[in-house]
């Protein structure tokens, strides 16, 4: 990582992405780095506002930047939780993050099971149907 694109806090402790309705995220990758002990690097994941999970990123031992370190939210974080809010934390001018890959996916609206309800309804139908 090059860093060259990098972001990070330098007069604030965090810095949020939040996505536009009706999305959510479904993966989400992304390379940190940290200026050592005390530079607190963590990720905070929302769905409609509420922080549901906290997700503490290793700290380098030393007093410099450490390098590149690679970080994959579980999924576990993700599924089913529909994530609309992420806030990267750091302490001020001691944590960078670059590469953040973040793919979405669209919240399926309650039209969406409904028609889905009805077309298996249908199917089993017409399969209850051909038996006789």
């Amino acid at each position: 990582k090059s860093g060259v694109n990098a972001v990070g806090s330098v007069f604030s402790t965090s810095f949020s992405l939040e996505l536009v309705p009706g999305l959510y995220i479904s993966q989400m990758s992304f390379f940190y780095g940290a200026g050592g002990s005390g530079s607190e690097p963590a990720v905070q994941l929302y769905s409609g506002g509420q922080l549901l999970f906290t997700l503490g990123l290793d700290e380098c031992s030393g007093t410099g930047f450490c390098g590149w370190q690679a970080f994959e939210v579980p999924q576990a974080n993700l599924g089913a939780n529909l994530i609309t809010k992420v806030t990267f934390l750091g302490s001020e001018n001691k944590v960078v993050y670059d590469d953040v890959f973040l793919s979405t996916s669209p919240i399926p609206e309650p039209a969406t099971y409904g028609l889905m309800l009805l077309g298996l309804a249908m199917v089993a139908a017409i399969g209850r149907r051909r038996a006789r």
